[in-house]
């Protein structure tokens, strides 16, 4: 490290720092190692992304993050990705310093918590930073915290992409997500999305004009209103290349619908995850597949209810989907003949 350290930062444009690499040094070796990092990216002037594993920076990471901010003013891509378990990294103060430039920020995993999500919140509105993709999944933060962030980041324009995962959404947070953003993608995961949520979410109009991808995973949220909804976005969408509604709860009548008056008229999807949805008519679906004009590569139907009486439109597909190249039929009751 310190050999690259004292080199001359002209050229990069991109540092990435991971766990395997961190993971050898001392802490004490390591903490004055990034400072130093840190003044190389001030000389450099030219790195525009820094992605940081935070977990093997230990506690030097808030020092690391404080003095890029502050002393390269060209950066625009922030990533530190922590183990998304119970240790919290007091990474939000360094955001004081927090440049107008900054486009891009993720933080997954890193532990926040509720009260550092406002205070990084109110960072970010001070700093006049206009965020265009924003992942804050995995940290803990309650529905006050994201609403907080969705005021700094979706009313100032220009948020594309968004991903919450496992942190807590509520009706209003959706609603405002759906009245100010045109997204190209958003993840939702494990986030307790309701139906009404789910419902909205299919008939905003990003779901017709912007969506490019969307993840629903864990939510439990598809009932006959929202299962509905999302039969006319994926009748209407022109965008929506990716979707995954896995373990969402979805019922055999419902899924009917979202086969005939959806996915068969379809002509966007690249990639359906549908794992672990056991009660849909796993039949109905791969019909209204092989009916469809989407060039699908990916489908995902582990653990949802493909068994032998559902062997002729799986053969069905198989015959017309050219463009297929991932099948996962794991954990069903198909038999090998």
């Amino acid at each position: 490290m310190s050999d690259f350290l004292s080199s001359p930062g002209a050229g990069f444009e991109e540092v990435r720092l991971v766990g395997p690499i961190l993971d050898q040094y001392h802490p004490e070796t390591l903490s004055a190692g990034l400072l130093r990092l840190a003044d190389t990216i001030h000389a450099c002037r030219n790195v525009r992304r820094l992605c940081v594993d935070v977990a093997g920076c230990r506690d030097s990471i808030s020092s690391l993050v404080r003095r890029v901010l502050q002393r390269n003013p060209a950066l625009r891509e922030l990533w530190l990705t922590g183990p998304a378990d119970e240790q919290r990294y007091d990474l939000v103060p360094a955001f004081e310093t927090c440049g107008r430039t900054l486009r891009v920020l993720g933080l997954t995993g890193c532990g926040l918590g509720e009260a550092a999500g406002r205070q990084l919140a109110e960072l970010l509105g001070k700093s006049g930073a206009k965020i265009e993709v924003l992942d804050v999944s995995f940290n803990g933060l309650d529905a006050g915290a994201v609403s907080a962030l969705m005021d700094v980041t979706l009313d100032r324009g220009g948020l594309r992409e968004l991903n919450l995962s496992s942190d807590e959404v509520d009706e209003d947070i959706v609603h405002h997500i759906c009245q100010h953003a045109m997204l190209t993608k958003l993840a939702l995961r494990w986030c307790g999305v309701t139906n009404v949520m789910a419902a909205e979410i299919f008939r905003s109009p990003m779901m017709k004009d912007s969506l490019r991808v969307l993840n629903f995973a864990g939510s439990y949220s598809i009932d006959a209103d929202s299962g509905r909804a999302l039969a006319d976005a994926l009748k209407y969408t022109r965008t929506l290349e990716e979707l995954d509604i896995e373990c969402s709860g979805i019922p055999g009548d419902c899924s009917v619908v979202i086969s005939e008056a959806g996915l068969s008229h379809n002509r966007s999807l690249v990639a359906l995850g549908l794992c672990d949805n056991r009660d849909i008519d796993s039949s109905s679906i791969l019909t209204a597949l092989s009916r469809s004009r989407a060039p699908l590569r990916l489908l995902n139907l582990s653990k949802s209810s493909v068994s032998d009486s559902t062997a002729p439109a799986l053969a069905d597909l198989l015959a017309r989907a050219e463009d297929l190249r991932e099948l996962d039929l794991r954990r069903n009751t198909l038999r090998k003949q």
